[in-house]
């Protein structure tokens, strides 16, 4: 057993049971702390870069491949999680706060950028099917380079102005590069490598979300306090309400298509669990401020609201 691994599982234990405010607490220090963290902000990649790479130890070639053979669930994913969910919440953006709004540019960013992390957890949580999880995760992650500039700029339009190269290098390498280096670990040590750091890495990483989000809160806390009033309310509701539909549609639609119940539990939170945090490192270095508010919202809410969702939901389905 690797040195002090028991103490780092029961840390990650706690953390794992306070997991969905996490978030919340990095949102709170972003917002206090403000200018005096500020100048630490260039460490906001490496950091995504460690946590992605966490959270894909344990995914091997196999899991992959064994989801591969029977499609169906892939495919529902790849629909719903591109077309379906993005164009919706792009209408319903556009019907709250207009089509020329930032504010409907940052729900466009949220729901273009890859399936979260914390989803193949919720999914596991809720009797999900683990390796359906991964395998989505790791699709979504391979997918993002091309599906976020794509996606932004088929419903945002040709008259937003952004810096494709650099999302596309910002995916690289906070996700895609990490996970890949993860997932190869793991076959040229037969899962020996994976299975040494997990026990350190796991709760490292839930640490380094609450840093990852307090510094880029750090850099539009101003912005933010400053701008409070009842359209940030607004905000907040659409949040909590774009992520109820996102899960409710995702689930029943894959009932509707016959997936068994761990496969539509697995599918809905992919669906609807957005990697948030990438989201707004991508929305402060290559938009404007007010992109960003409805994500920061999104942090605050996301979570909490999609796992409540889906406890009430699956309490009366399967």
């Amino acid at each position: 057993m690797p040195l002090f691994s028991s103490q780092f599982n029961k840390v990650d234990k706690a953390l794992s049971a306070v997991m969905p405010f996490m978030t919340v607490t990095g949102v709170l220090l972003g917002l206090l702390l403000g200018d005096s963290v500020r100048n630490f902000t260039f460490l906001v990649s490496p950091f995504f870069a460690v946590l992605t790479f966490s959270n894909s130890l344990g995914v091997t070639v196999d899991d992959f491949m064994k989801v591969i053979r029977k499609p169906k669930s892939i495919l529902i994913f790849l629909i719903l999680a591109y077309f379906v969910i993005p164009f919706f919440m792009h209408f319903l953006s556009v019907l709250v706060f207009s089509s020329s709004s930032p504010v409907t540019l940052g729900f466009v960013l949220l729901y273009s950028i890859p399936t979260a992390v914390v989803s193949v957890v919720w999914s596991s949580l809720n009797g999900g099917n683990r390796a359906l999880s991964l395998t989505l995760l790791i699709i979504a992650t391979f997918l993002s380079p091309i599906s976020t500039p794509l996606t932004i700029r088929v419903l945002a339009g040709s008259s937003v102005e952004f810096d494709v190269r650099g999302i596309v290098m910002s995916l690289l390498f906070m996700i895609l590069i990490p996970s890949f280096l993860s997932i190869f670990l793991g076959k040229v040590s037969d899962n020996k490598i994976p299975e040494l750091l997990s026990p350190y890495l796991r709760p490292i990483s839930k640490i380094l979300l609450v840093m990852i989000v307090a510094l880029n809160i750090s850099q539009v806390s101003d912005e933010f306090i400053n701008s409070l009033g009842v359209e940030y309310l607004k905000m907040a509701l659409s949040v909590a309400t774009f992520t109820i539909l996102a899960f409710t549609f995702s689930f029943f639609v894959s009932h509707a298509l016959h997936l068994e119940n761990e496969n539509a539990v697995s599918v809905a939170f992919a669906s609807s669990l957005r990697n948030i945090s990438a989201t707004l490192v991508l929305a402060i270095n290559y938009f404007p401020p007010a992109v960003s508010i409805p994500v920061i919202f999104g942090i605050v809410m996301q979570q909490v609201t999609c796992a409540f969702t889906a406890r009430i939901i699956l309490k009366h389905v399967g």
